[in-house]
């Protein structure tokens, strides 16, 4: 079957960014091809497609979810990798515990078959850290905006290395120092950890979702015209986003600014999450 005539996968995570585990359906199992340059030993990968899946992909800043795929009859399937191809349909990469076993022609016979109902399991502290990540992003664009900072957010990095927001703008000479900005903005995302500001999702076509943003029509300018925009509203203030969140503010633990550098007319302003954070479902 084409991937483009799969359907598209429903995503369990984004109504429950706590929802670590769910049972369903194999669609396909598609083999990847090898990768020469890395050696005659490698596993064969692949690329599962289920009906639904609480996998969270790489994409908008944040890194995709891993962990595991278990069938019934105990066959485990390792996911390193999540991505979106065509038509929304979500590939989970990775490779099967044991060796391919071979049918009597000596081809490849892979151990999960369309229709076979398996469990899927993702690494809950990933899940978690990667909520936290990306929410202490979404709390930094409500610092920058209770300190008066004319800047508006184009692109964000929640991966657990260096993370950043970039904005199109400058910093203001009458701000101080970026020193002195650094020491602000974390304090002012301190006193948004401190007020536990519980996050709001939201589902909205999209002109009612071009009525509740800042932006207007152009921050859904990319959605088509028929699409169900998801917002998030972090710290208060809404945006449109396919991440997994914290459920409140309190729980992104503690957050502190780095470095701010701009260049032309774009600010990158980098920040960093302390160890731990609690953690409560989102529903």
């Amino acid at each position: 079957m084409p991937a483009t005539s799969y359907p598209t996968t429903q995503r369990r995570y984004l109504n429950d960014t706590y929802l670590y585990d769910i049972s369903s359906t194999i669609l396909a199992v598609e083999p990847v091809p090898p990768d020469t340059s890395a050696g005659s030993n490698k596993m064969p990968y692949f690329g599962l497609v289920t009906a639904e899946t609480v996998f969270h992909p790489q994409g908008g800043g944040q890194p995709s979810d891993v962990g595991r795929v278990v069938g019934e009859n105990g066959v485990t399937f390792f996911v390193d990798n999540v991505r979106v191809g065509e038509n929304a349909i979500i590939y989970h990469y990775g490779i099967f515990k044991h060796e391919m076993s071979e049918n009597e022609d000596g081809a490849r016979c892979v151990p999960f078959r369309a229709g076979e109902k398996v469990k899927l399991e993702i690494d809950a502290a990933r899940r978690r850290l990667h909520a936290r990540l990306h929410s202490a992003g979404h709390a930094l664009d409500v610092a920058v905006l209770r300190l008066g900072l004319e800047l508006r957010p184009t692109k964000g990095y929640h991966f657990e290395d260096h993370p950043s927001v970039e904005y199109q703008g400058k910093l203001p000479a009458d701000k101080g120092s970026s020193e002195r900005l650094i020491e602000a903005l974390t304090l002012k995302i301190q006193e948004l950890i401190e007020e536990d500001i519980a996050t709001e999702l939201y589902s909205t076509s999209k002109a009612e979702a071009a009525s509740m943003l800042s932006g207007g029509v152009n921050d859904v300018a990319h959605f088509p015209e028929e699409a169900q925009v998801r917002l998030v509203s972090v710290g208060g203030n809404i945006c449109p986003c396919g991440g997994t969140h914290v459920k409140s503010t309190k729980e992104l633990g503690g957050v502190e600014i780095t470095r701010i550098k701009t260049k032309k007319n774009v600010t990158k302003i980098s920040y960093r999450i302390s160890k731990g954070g609690k953690e409560t479902q989102i529903s």
